[in-house]
């Protein structure tokens, strides 16, 4: 699929899970307005872009379960506030609304503007579900996405950023890594090498036209052409 990128400065990509999810959201006034508990990904053209945040029990209640366990959950949810028709509808925030990012996200506007309830698109999917993808490749081994990593034009903000990676590995759940498999300067340093030996077998995959993925099937496909990176070296 022609036109992928794969930004890999670091300034200009952001790996979803380790520095978005679970962040505070705070608004122009400098009030809380709460957390980024998934993102919204919608797809055109093979491109995978970040159009949304989403927030409330509804986005973060499927993180924790799957299947019965999930519809259990989500129905006790909607059970609480029976006489609204969103209940199971997690709150949206456009990414445009977003000022900027550092240890946590910072909006442009109040919190009353935000975390409007909004039915998803069929082109849209939630981040926690592509990484929770098995990733199959022609050899025996088998992986999983960790993290997915996103190019964008400003390192500020969200605006324009496209999935331009996956992070992979046989072991493990999404943010499990801590962050010290991006960097080798990462301290404190005994921490970091007892980590990346860990995870030693986790790698990097651009996701590029040799790469498919199959959101029904929750299957990653990469084939002969698919170039797996080391995530860092060693100091």
């Amino acid at each position: 699929m022609p036109g992928r990128r794969d930004h890999t400065e670091p300034h200009n990509v952001i790996d979803a899970n380790l520095h978005l999810l679970d962040r505070q959201i705070v608004d122009s006034d400098g009030l809380l307005a709460g957390k980024v508990n998934d993102l919204e990904l919608t797809i055109e053209d093979g491109r995978v872009r970040v159009t949304g945040i989403l927030a409330g029990l509804p986005a973060l209640l499927p993180r924790f379960a799957s299947g019965d366990r999930q519809r259990t959950l989500l129905e006790a949810w909607r059970m609480l506030g029976v006489t609204r028709a969103d209940r199971l509808i997690p709150g949206r925030i456009e990414v445009s609304k977003v000022e900027c990012l550092d240890s946590a996200v910072h909006l442009n506007c109040g919190r009353d503007e935000v975390a409007v309830p909004d039915e998803p698109q069929p082109s849209q999917r939630r981040l926690t579900r592509l990484t929770d993808m098995n990733v199959q490749s022609p050899g025996a081994r088998r992986d999983r996405v960790l993290d997915a990593r996103f190019s964008r034009a400003n390192e500020r903000d969200l605006a324009d950023a496209e999935l331009c990676g996956l992070i992979v590995g046989p072991d493990g759940r999404p943010g499990s890594l801590l962050g010290y498999d991006r960097t080798a300067e990462h301290g404190p340093a005994p921490v970091a090498r007892f980590v990346r030996w860990v995870h030693r077998h986790a790698r990097y995959l651009p996701y590029d036209e040799s790469v498919e993925i199959d959101w029904d099937a929750k299957v990653i496909a990469t084939t002969a052409r698919s170039q797996f990176r080391p995530l860092t070296q060693e100091p």
